[in-house]
């Protein structure tokens, strides 16, 4: 099993020994989630000594030329979310700005580098065109509210939930947004599929349970790679995280804070973010969304969508040490334990915990 150690060298999976072959490849730009390292302490899975290692979530879906990708050999380049580091690990690799972005939710830590590289792209062409921004319509609009200057210099391309998108910019790859709850504060959430050929990934943003009809989840089934939230491995659902698993560690039976905070809340509280109104749910909401069936957990998720393999990312563990005195892991251990709890529940997935600058092949 592949498990990638913090590096600056660059990996590429699967391995691959023809470096001039073309092909579609997804780069991981950051791996972070809000804070990786809080001012003031450490954490295992992220090195404070390169600096890369300390960036936001972010991807980045290349068609090059050829393996060793180089600004020279780079045919389109679309970007997956850009919060804090994005734009710097960007300037260290090819110095190239996206041809385009997906953003999957509005906060802060999948947002900040959009300021930079929206107003790189007007300057670059002369402040006459407009940079093309993907996400759903309320993501957008709470964006306009954090960042009402960019309004006239972006091309929004609004994406809408269950319907597939050509991107305009990336000839041959289109895309699907399908709603997810991350609480209230992430209007218009969403993970993202992408498809060229009858190649996909999937990108699950920040996450406390997909909201994805029955009938769309045909579509989900076999993906080649999913890059998922994996913020914690044991259940605290008022993070608005999903967690890996669904069950308490001391008493290895599913989370009796799991148990409550889902019946506390109300499926018109879930699909507040999105408006009850919204095209993609219907008027047989109930019988599409039926709470107990949600996903709640990775694992739980994984399950229904048996994908090939599974980048982690986003990884805190800060609730596992704080709320279940359990360890905070590097990425190796990780990766085993993962793999390990996967087992048990015949789960069969690669599992890889991705370091910044990792570079996986698609096509």
């Amino acid at each position: 099993m592949e498990v990638e150690k913090n590096t600056k060298a660059v990996m590429v999976y699967p391995p691959n020994k023809n470096i001039d072959q073309p092909g579609v490849f997804i780069r991981t730009n950051g791996r972070g989630n809000a804070w990786p390292i809080p001012l003031g302490s450490l954490h295992p899975f992220y090195s404070a000594k390169n600096f890369e290692d300390l960036s936001n979530a972010s991807y980045s879906l290349i068609s090059s030329e050829k393996t060793e990708i180089t600004k020279e050999s780079i045919k389109w380049e679309i970007m997956v979310d850009g919060g804090h580091g994005a734009v710097q690990f960007l300037i260290m690799q090819q110095n190239r700005i996206p041809d385009a972005i997906f953003i999957t939710h509005p906060h802060h830590d999948h947002t900040y580098s959009i300021d930079w590289i929206i107003q790189s792209y007007f300057r670059a062409n002369n402040r006459k065109k407009k940079y093309p921004l993907y996400a759903s319509r309320k993501c957008f609009d709470y964006i306009l509210i954090t960042y009402p200057h960019l309004k006239e210099l972006i091309e929004y391309k609004e994406l809408i939930f269950g319907k597939q998108t050509r991107i305009d910019e990336a000839p041959g790859l289109s895309a699907t947004a399908f709603p997810v709850y991350h609480g209230k504060t992430a209007p218009g959430a969403s993970m993202v599929i992408f498809q060229f050929d009858n190649k996909t990934a999937l990108f699950t943003g920040d996450v406390l349970c997909p909201l994805i009809r029955i009938k769309d989840y045909p579509s989900l089934q076999n993906i080649s790679a999913v890059y998922c939230d994996a913020n914690n491995r044991f259940p605290w659902p008022l993070t608005n995280h999903w967690s890996i698993v669904d069950f308490d560690p001391q008493t290895v039976t599913r989370s009796q804070n799991l148990k409550k905070f889902k019946n506390h809340l109300k499926l018109s509280e879930i699909l507040e973010s999105h408006n009850a109104n919204n095209i993609y749910f219907d008027k047989s909401i109930d019988d599409q969304f039926i709470n107990d069936s949600l996903s709640y957990s990775m694992f739980d998720f994984l399950k229904k969508i048996n994908p090939v393999n599974v980048f982690m990312v986003h990884y805190s563990g800060r609730e596992d040490s704080e709320q279940y005195k359990q360890e905070m892991f590097d990425a190796e251990k990780l990766v085993k334990w993962t793999s390990e709890e996967a087992e048990k529940i015949e789960l069969d997935c690669h599992f890889h915990a991705p370091s910044t600058g990792h570079i996986f092949r698609l096509i």
